[in-house]
């Protein structure tokens, strides 16, 4: 299976199955998976951990701090650019038994483009005792002003990290 087979778009319901409150945000998700030949637990040590940081930072990030907590559920990551831009998150969940990750954005990011909610996941579902399926989902509401930037809710920087992950883990897996 190669990433992007299972690429997904939820659109928004019909505006009458909304109140009219809700009617101002437009909301969407869109999700991909992959199979990694590693058992989940193995993914999740990367996935659910801020070791994740230490595979994915020095391609796309100048750096990744905890400013709040331990890497567990509530902790706060600041999260800079090499041009010093950053944007901060929330850990929302942190499932090890499930093997979910979910985070939010707080501060910056997709929200300086009128995202009201920017929620990534990232799941590791075991497959067999050897291999196991990773999957990323974002989801996001929108004020209608800004709908014009509908197109900066992308998974393209997931997916990414999703093969960088693999590398990895099928990497250290053969070096074992």
């Amino acid at each position: 299976m190669e990433i992007g087979d299972k690429l997904q778009f939820q659109a928004p319901p019909p505006a009458s199955a909304v109140s009219p409150v809700a009617a101002i945000k437009t909301w969407g998700s869109v999700s991909t998976e992959m199979e990694v030949d590693v058992p989940a637990t193995e993914a999740w040590k990367l996935y659910g951990t801020v070791d994740l940081k230490n595979v994915t930072v020095p391609k796309y990030l100048a750096d990744v701090a905890i400013v709040e907590g331990d890497g567990r559920e509530g902790s706060i990551c600041k999260n800079t650019s090499s041009d010093g831009s950053y944007f901060k998150e929330r850990f929302t969940k942190v499932d090890n038994e499930k093997l979910v990750k979910e985070t939010e954005e707080t501060e910056h990011g997709h929200l300086d483009y009128g995202f009201t909610l920017y929620r990534t996941r990232f799941e590791c579902i075991p497959k067999t005792k050897d291999s196991c399926i990773t999957r990323t989902t974002i989801e996001y509401e929108i004020k209608e002003d800004s709908l014009d930037n509908i197109g900066e809710a992308s998974i393209t920087g997931n997916i990414s990290i999703m093969k960088d992950v693999a590398d990895y883990l099928i990497k250290q897996k053969t070096i074992v």
